[in-house]
């Protein structure tokens, strides 16, 4: 994992942060006392203090996080092997999870929010009621006009 300020830091630093990130859960005296640190308790706090190593610690978050959000060409990827029947369900069949064909349920379903996605579907609003516009020109702006008093 390659991140700017990580590559800035100590390799005992380097070690806190990457096991706060990951194995510590964000627990900085597990952390501490797993990159090595004889005093873990007073290591870790302090550690989280150093903006160095927070700026590490959130661009490690945000590239181990970054796989995991789909953008929109991943979405729509996804959704077409869905409607194309190459995706497969999962069911449950005797209390075991079973891969299967994909329902047609889910096909069609895959189908309408490519086409939302797409802006295929016109949505239509009406309105009803009435509204009165009042149009002035010259030195009658602001004015009530006449019978409206």
């Amino acid at each position: 994992m390659s991140s700017p300020a990580l590559s800035k830091l100590s390799q005992k630093r380097r070690q806190f942060v990457l096991a706060y990130v990951g194995e510590a859960e964000g627990n900085a005296t597990k952390a501490a006392k797993l990159a090595g640190y004889a005093n873990p308790r007073q290591m870790g706090s302090r550690l989280t203090k150093v903006d160095q190593v927070n700026r590490a610690i959130e661009e490690v978050r945000v590239a181990d996080e970054s796989p995991k959000i789909m953008d929109r060409a991943r979405r729509k990827a996804l959704l077409s092997r869905i409607a194309s029947g190459e995706e497969a369900d999962i069911y449950i069949i005797d209390k075991e999870f079973q891969e299967g064909a994909p329902q047609l349920k889910s096909r069609l379903k895959a189908i309408e929010t490519l086409g939302r996605m797409e802006g295929d579907y016109l949505e239509r609003l009406e309105l009803s009621g009435s509204t009165q516009a009042v149009v002035m020109f010259g030195d009658n702006r602001g004015k009530t006009p006449k019978g409206k008093r």
